[in-house]
């Protein structure tokens, strides 16, 4: 039975880790090691995990805030097991999700990662998110797909990180640079099967302008890549500046440097013509206008 190695990056989620953690060690399947790493946390996350990282499977690493990318990778170096599993501290795995993936991987030999269906918690209930299937050499296609693949829903051969990993200049989207990159160089299959619960995050203050920072830092990463082609270069480009006009205009209070980009971003969508994706956004704008203290 070959061991996996499940990453839990951490910060401030004293109400939330421990549920990640045990549904873990909780799984079917019975080799696993748990690579904690606690991102400078200032709760009370150290107290809640004391049992936990006295147990033999556990691998507990404490570090000043160096963000997710930094803290997974550090988790990667000191994985010992044959396959890789992420977990984000506010999420779980169902009881078999590990058991169900390296069974697969165990049977198809060619693919390097494997993804499966989830279920979002919205509300107090569990709602199926079922994918379809998008298998072997799938770059560029994910570039369309990217909703498919989270830290949870995959499982990973150990020797993808030889040559790939998070990339630590992202602080967000850092999953998608790496899906992308992985289906660059490696196959990738699908199990239809559910194998993870997704928690929406709670009073969670979002930056838009740091989201904003880290798409553009992707677009570029991605129009870099020369044998992409023009149908594909369109639709990232447009699928970008979308998002960047749709976070700025749900932003409580916007900047100059938000307003700038939003600026930018609306200027190209005009100019390469892609007038839906700016229609869209029409709705939001006289929804949000209605909203006190909202800039529109």
């Amino acid at each position: 039975m070959k061991k996996v190695s499940v990453i839990i990056p951490t910060y401030n989620n004293e109400g939330t880790i421990l549920r990640a953690v045990n549904s873990v060690l909780n799984q079917t399947y019975k080799n696993i090691e748990v690579i904690i790493i606690n991102d400078g946390s200032t709760d009370n996350t150290d107290y809640v995990l004391e049992a936990v990282k006295k147990k033999k499977n556990v691998k507990y690493y404490k570090q000043r805030n160096m963000e997710r990318s930094y803290a997974r990778n550090r988790g990667i170096e000191n994985a010992s097991g044959e396959y890789i599993g992420f977990l984000d501290a506010d999420d779980e795995y169902l009881e078999d999700k590990i058991e169900k993936q390296v069974h697969f991987l165990e049977e198809h030999s060619s693919y390097a990662m494997v993804y499966s269906n989830v279920l979002y918690e919205v509300d107090g209930r569990l709602v199926k998110k079922r994918y379809g299937r998008l298998e072997g050499r799938i770059y560029p296609k994910i570039i369309k797909k990217l909703s498919f693949f989270h830290t949870p829903n995959v499982l990973l051969r150990k020797e993808v990180f030889d040559k790939i990993c998070f990339d630590e200049r992202m602080t967000i989207h850092e999953d998608w640079d790496l899906w992308i990159n992985i289906a660059k160089k490696y196959e990738v299959g699908f199990l239809d099967e559910y194998v993870c619960i997704i928690h929406k995050a709670k009073n969670k203050t979002i930056d838009y302008t740091e989201y904003v920072l880290n798409d553009l830092y992707l677009l570029n990463k991605l129009l870099s890549d020369k044998t992409l082609s023009t149908y594909y270069r369109n639709y990232v480009t447009g699928k970008i500046y979308y998002e960047i006009l749709s976070r700025g205009l749900k932003a409580e209070t916007c900047s100059a440097e938000l307003e700038n980009y939003m600026f930018n971003a609306a200027t190209s969508l005009l100019l390469s013509f892609q007038l839906t994706k700016l229609l869209k956004l029409v709705p939001i704008y006289l929804l949000l206008k209605r909203r006190p203290g909202v800039y529109l």
